[in-house]
Order: structure tokens, then C-alpha cells, then sequence
């Protein structure tokens, strides 16, 4: 269950969901709209109405670093930590199936998932502005 949940599936879905889908979409839309379809198609496949918070929440902070980013292996390493915490509360919870997630927790997750989103990406666009003053050359001719 845990390498299903935890390994398998991040990397499945985010190669699907946002490396395809998203891609496809953003082909032949905006990068918003692939944004917002990504982020309901993945939700809707995810079929658990009873959980639609928590997907749809998680669903939109890992097309937001998409998005943002354009990195996969990202969404797949946060998308991992994600599914990380919800295995977590099922076995803290004696469940062995989401059934163990309640409706707090979920929005819990949901508002993690959108908080991790959002920092993720301040933060790298801060990391690349600070590298981008350290490279920029002193006497203001380009290095090559």
C-alpha cells in the first residue's frame, strides 16, 4: 500500500496529469486554462466525491508548481510528500484505505497542498533571482 500510494502513484499521475495532459492543453489553450483543466480533470478522475476537497485542493497546488515551473520531477517529489502526510493520518487512524481521512483532515491536506504550492514557488523564484545577481558579470559584458 505504501509504494502504491506513496512512490507509484505520484509518479504515474504527474507524468499523465501534468506532463500530458497539461502539456496537451496548454497546446492548443492558455497555460491558465491548461492550469484550471488539469487541475479539474485530475480531480475528476480521482472519482471520490467524498474526498473532492482534499483532491481538488492538492490538485491545484501541483498544477500550480507545473505551471509555474515546468518542473516535473518537482510536482512529483511534492505530489510524493503529499500522499506521504495522507498515508500517514489512514495508518495513524488504524485505516488501510482512504476511508480513514476525515473531513477536517482533508481540508487539512487541501490547504497544505496549496500553501506548499505557493511557498514552493516564491521560494524558487527566489533562489533563481539571488543566482541570477551572483552570475551577472562585473564589468557588464555577458560571460560566455
Amino acid at each position: 500500500m505504501f509504494l502504491s500510494i506513496v512512490v507509484i502513484g505520484p509518479i504515474t499521475e504527474e507524468v499523465m496529469f501534468r506532463g500530458l495532459f497539461y502539456q496537451a492543453i496548454d497546446e492548443v489553450a492558455s497555460s491558465k486554462a491548461a492550469l484550471i483543466a488539469t487541475t479539474v480533470i485530475f480531480a475528476i478522475a480521482h472519482g471520490d466525491l467524498q474526498y473532492s476537497v482534499a483532491i481538488l485542493g492538492s490538485s491545484f497546488g501541483l498544477t500550480y508548481i507545473y505551471y509555474k515551473t515546468r518542473s516535473l520531477s518537482l510536482s512529483i517529489s511534492l505530489h510524493m510528500g503529499l500522499n506521504l502526510i495522507a498515508w500517514l493520518f489512514i495508518k495513524q487512524n488504524g485505516g488501510s484505505s482512504s476511508d480513514s481521512i476525515q473531513f477536517p483532515e482533508q481540508i487539512f491536506l487541501a490547504f497544505l497542498a496549496f500553501l506548499v504550492g505557493i511557498f514552493t514557488v516564491k521560494w524558487l523564484k527566489h533562489l533563481c533571482n539571488r543566482q541570477i545577481k551572483y552570475q551577472q558579470p562585473v564589468d557588464g559584458v555577458p560571460k560566455i
